[in-house]
């Protein structure tokens, strides 16, 4: 019998191939409370954001993806190639975590280099849950 920490957690959705080109960008981010602060971690790629309020937390995170992204590609590397999944507790803490229901919401505003084409700028498509 396999001791807990060796079990391996299942993936939810696998890990997408390529972000560059791609129109949309399916991610699973949980969200749970440190603290007083907010977190959310990604869990395709262990990519994480904090604010003090959720509505802040979505605006953080959706910053740190544009800016991981726009990083890359100036920098000539695949977006994302360097970010592996999250590590298995937060995939075990998504299993028992409550899915929440985000408004539609016009994504933010952020001021991406004119030389980044729009493009290569994936959609995401979340799926949020909090723990």
């Amino acid at each position: 019998m396999q001791r807990k920490s060796e079990k391996r957690v299942q993936r939810l959705h696998p890990r997408p191939r390529k972000a560059r080109g791609a129109r949309s960008l399916p991610l699973d981010i949980l969200m749970f409370k440190e603290g007083e602060w907010w977190v959310a971690q990604c869990l395709q790629y262990d990519l994480t954001a904090q604010a003090k309020t959720v509505h802040e937390l979505t605006y953080a995170f959706e910053y740190a993806l544009i800016g991981h992204i726009v990083v890359s590609l100036e920098n000539k590397l695949e977006p994302l190639d360097s970010l592996p999944p999250a590590p298995d507790r937060y995939w075990e803490m998504w299993r028992d975590a409550i899915p929440l229901e985000m408004e539609k919401v016009e994504p933010p505003a952020f001021r991406i280099p004119r030389h980044i084409p729009r493009e290569l700028i994936p959609t995401a498509q979340r799926q949020f849950r909090v723990s």
